[in-house]
């Protein structure tokens, strides 16, 4: 009996998985520099509002940053992968990380219109590949098998 022949990804999918890279690449570096330049405000945060309650140095938050976005790397990367394979619950979550991420955006009270700028590759990245993954060609993908038969195969 032969092996099944895998099925071609449409190029939906593809684009998908393109935009979802640029996007996680976007969300670690800029949050990393974003982290680094925030230090500041958040040692006179630390040191005026909660004086004795909380003593961490600046590196060891900027290292707790990098090691957090480090983490969400490898789950979007993860996640990635999966949408690649056509795991329906990974595209779901995607979108429910989408919801999430919109509402902080939207809903922070410490945005400035920068603030807003910065958020347009984030989640226009987002909303592409989500666009992408959910209306035809991309949506059939995580409908189908992901093979055809080789009997079936031409």
């Amino acid at each position: 009996m032969s092996p099944d022949i895998p099925l071609q990804k449409p190029k939906a999918i593809l684009n998908a998985e393109r935009a979802l890279w640029l996007w996680t690449i976007w969300m670690c570096v800029f949050g990393i520099f974003q982290t680094k330049a925030d230090i500041p405000d958040i040692e006179e945060v630390i040191t005026t509002q909660l004086q004795g309650m909380v003593s961490i140095s600046p590196q060891a938050m900027l290292v707790t940053a990098v090691c957090g976005y480090a983490v969400l790397a490898l789950i979007s990367i993860w996640i990635i992968f999966k949408i690649g394979a056509g795991k329906n619950w990974a595209r779901a979550s995607l979108l429910g990380g989408f919801a999430l991420d919109l509402t902080c955006t939207l809903w922070s009270s410490y945005h400035d219109i920068t603030g807003y700028l910065t958020g347009i590759p984030d989640l226009g990245l987002q909303i592409f590949a989500i666009t992408m993954l959910y209306t035809a060609p991309g949506s059939l993908w995580f409908q189908k098998p992901k093979t055809v038969p080789a009997q079936a195969a031409p």
